[in-house]
């Protein structure tokens, strides 16, 4: 073991035996052997003894907290973070149902993040998703707190329009909408997750929705992402659209760590609707609504 020193004959390095590794050590059987959130050994070392080295291993000031930790390794806390926060619609209608979400977490193996939405009505919600329903015309303002186990907080908004059927305009231009990641003949590397798809929308009258068809071809058919979990077979005529978040100008879509596509080339395309009921009617090259890229690992 490696010990680090010692305080009036208590060791602050590795001497004492870990009845529990996985939950003592990030990975130890990848001999990673930094603490986890909330590890026994945390803060269970003498202080101010005299003789302590003052960093760790990583070259961490050390103590964090109210002793030294056990080990090589003094653990400290960080904030969680939000990487995407948006609605399902950027403009809805008063009395429809709005659908949130949020991707985030915590940096800190072994902690959790805990998530509370307010949605400048007066109404909140506790979630990764939430769905709200405002009953009055307006701009809101959406926001998402994004709490870790020591109480540490990141936050992010969501900008909402509400309008009444009655003022709906006679507009008649789709939204423009367009892929900025991945870019074309992009490389997206697979590593502990898989990176996400981020873009630009805008529209006059308000946009309701940004879809999104990620599909790679599989003999004389295709194969289409169902917005979940599964890549499912059928014709490269009938896209299989699954929705992104809104948020302001800017749409995104994450995948869920369950899904790890297969390496190999995929196109992704997307579509939006104003609130008026205006869709993009054609995805190309060249509008940046039909993109070519690769999957790698």
């Amino acid at each position: 073991s490696i010990v680090l020193g010692s305080t009036n004959g208590t060791t602050v390095g590795g001497e004492a035996s870990v009845a529990d590794p996985s939950a003592t050590f990030v990975s130890p059987g990848a001999e990673d052997f930094h603490l986890r959130a909330h590890a026994p050994e945390i803060d269970q070392g003498h202080s101010g003894q005299g003789g302590e080295i003052a960093q760790d291993v990583d070259g961490d000031a050390r103590p964090f907290g109210s002793a030294w930790d056990l080990g090589a390794d003094e653990f400290v806390e960080h904030a969680p973070f939000i990487s995407l926060a948006g609605a399902s619609s950027g403009t809805i209608l008063v009395g429809r149902t709005l659908y949130f979400g949020v991707v985030g977490e915590d940096p800190d193996p072994g902690d959790s993040v805990a998530y509370h939405w307010t949605f400048g009505d007066g109404g909140g919600a506790n979630g990764a998703t939430a769905a709200h329903v405002f009953a009055a015309p307006g701009a809101y303002t959406a926001r998402v707190t994004a709490t870790d186990t020591y109480g540490r907080t990141a936050t992010a908004t969501v900008p909402v329009r509400v309008v009444s059927s009655s003022l709906l305009s006679g507009d008649r231009t789709p939204p423009r909408v367009s892929i900025a990641t991945p870019r074309p003949g992009q490389r997206l590397r697979e590593r502990r997750t898989v990176p996400g798809f981020r873009g630009r929308v805008a529209d006059d009258s308000g946009v309701r929705s940004v879809e999104l068809a990620l599909f790679r071809r599989r003999g004389r058919g295709c194969l289409w992402f169902d917005g979940r979990r599964r890549f499912r077979a059928g014709s490269c005529s009938r896209p299989l659209w699954f929705r992104a978040l809104i948020n302001d100008f800017a749409w995104g879509y994450s995948f869920s760590r369950s899904v790890r596509p297969a390496p190999g080339p995929y196109s992704l395309e997307i579509r939006a609707t104003d609130i008026v009921g205006n869709r993009t009617a054609r995805v190309s090259a060249r509008t940046r609504t039909l993109v070519a890229f690769r999957f790698t690992r």
